[in-house]
C-alpha cells in the first residue's frame, strides 16, 4: 500500500507582499512534488497570513486547473477533483473526487484538457503524446519522427506540452535520442522545442528545457539546466532568456503582468548537468526550492518564497482564481 513520505510544510522565507498579493487577487497556487508525494496549495486568509495545505497523493506530476476542477497525473491515472457548493462565501471551496482515469503507469509529465475535454497527457515512458478518453488510454495522438518505437524506453525524454485553444501546439524534450534513455548524454545541449504544427523543431540547443507555455505572442519555457526562464518567437530562432534562478526550473504558470516559476535544487548525476541552475560560489548562489514570481516583460524579481528542507524538488505549478484556499476532500492513496 501506498506510505506518503513525510513533509513539514514548512517555509523557510517568503517576500513581503506575497501574502497580500494572493488574498488581494485571490489566488491559490496548487503545486505538485513527487519527491514527497503530495500537492500543495498556498492560499492567503483574510488576515493576510500564507497557509500551506497539503494533500498525499501517489506520484503527482502534470496539473490542469480550473474553477471548475483540479486535475492532477498520478503514478498509475489522473485524478480529477470538483467543486461542491459553498455553504457560505467566507468558508473553502472543498474539491472532491469526481473521476479517476487509470492509465497505468506512463511517467506521465505536463498534463492538459483538450477541445473536446479530453486529457491531454505527455507520456514520457513511451516518448509521446496520448489523449485520455474518459478511463481509456487512447492510440498516441502524436510522437517526436525520431522516435522509432513506442516502447518504454525513455528515449528523449519528453516531458512538457503547451496548448493553444484547446489543442496540442509545442512540446519539449530533453534530447533527440532514439536509444533507451539516450537523452542523458544530451542534457546539456541537446534540448529542443518541437512545432507539432509542422512537425519541425524551432529552437534548438536547448539545456533540459520544460514547461512551454503560449504567452503574449510567445512561447515561453524553463531552459531547466541553466536556470533561466525565457521565450522563443512562434517563427523560431534562438531562446531568448530573460532572468535566472539558482537552482532547476520545472512547472510555469501566468497571471497578467507575473509569470511565477516553480524553483528545486539541484540534482546530479545519471545525465544531469553538474550546473544545473548554478550560478557561481558562495550562499547567496546556492539552489533553492520555491516560487519565483516575476514581471514577464522585465525579468524583475516580484516576491520569492522558499521552502525549507527536506523539500528539495518541485514539477508543476498552476493556478486556482476566485476561491478561498480550498480543499480535497476524500483524499485516499
Amino acid at each position: 500500500m501506498f506510505q506518503p513520505a513525510s513533509f513539514s510544510g514548512a517555509i523557510k522565507s517568503v517576500s513581503e507582499g506575497f501574502a497580500d498579493w494572493l488574498y488581494r487577487e485571490s489566488l491559490n497556487l496548487f503545486v505538485s512534488t513527487y519527491q514527497h508525494d503530495r500537492l500543495l496549495a498556498l492560499s492567503a486568509d483574510g488576515s493576510r497570513n500564507l497557509t500551506v495545505s497539503s494533500w498525499p497523493l501517489d506520484r503527482p506530476m502534470g496539473l490542469a486547473v480550473s474553477d471548475s476542477a483540479i486535475r492532477v497525473a498520478t503514478r498509475f491515472g489522473i485524478r480529477e477533483y470538483r467543486p461542491e457548493p459553498a455553504a457560505a462565501d467566507f468558508e473553502p471551496v472543498r474539491y472532491r473526487l469526481a473521476s479517476t482515469a487509470l492509465t497505468g503507469f506512463l511517467d506521465a509529465h505536463d498534463l492538459a484538457v483538450s477541445e473536446a475535454g479530453d486529457f491531454l497527457l505527455i507520456d514520457t515512458l513511451h516518448s509521446c503524446l496520448r489523449r485520455i478518453d474518459g478511463s481509456e488510454v487512447c492510440e498516441p495522438l502524436w510522437r517526436p519522427p525520431f522516435v522509432t518505437e513506442l516502447v518504454p524506453e525513455d528515449r528523449c525524454h519528453l516531458n512538457g506540452l503547451a496548448v493553444a485553444d484547446g489543442r496540442p501546439r509545442y512540446a519539449t524534450a530533453v534530447g533527440r535520442s532514439d536509444a533507451p534513455e539516450g537523452w542523458r548524454t544530451e542534457s546539456r545541449g541537446g534540448g529542443v522545442l518541437w512545432d507539432l504544427a509542422c512537425d519541425e523543431p524551432i529552437a534548438t540547443g536547448l539545456s533540459m528545457p520544460h514547461s512551454p507555455r503560449i504567452h503574449g505572442g510567445r512561447i515561453w519555457l524553463l531552459n531547466s539546466g541553466t536556470g533561466e526562464l525565457g521565450y522563443v518567437a512562434p517563427t523560431g530562432g534562438d531562446f531568448e532568456p530573460v532572468c535566472r534562478f539558482p537552482g532547476f526550473l520545472r512547472g510555469l504558470v501566468f497571471y497578467r503582468e507575473k509569470a511565477i516559476a516553480g524553483v528545486s535544487r539541484t540534482r546530479r548525476g545519471r545525465g544531469w548537468p553538474g550546473d544545473c541552475g548554478g550560478t557561481g560560489s558562495g550562499e547567496e548562489n546556492e539552489a533553492i526550492c520555491g516560487l519565483a514570481v516575476v514581471d514577464w516583460a522585465t525579468g524583475d524579481l516580484r516576491y520569492l518564497l522558499e521552502f525549507a528542507p527536506p523539500l528539495s524538488e518541485l514539477y508543476d505549478v498552476q493556478l486556482l482564481i476566485g476561491s478561498r484556499r480550498p480543499a480535497l476532500a476524500g483524499v485516499r492513496s
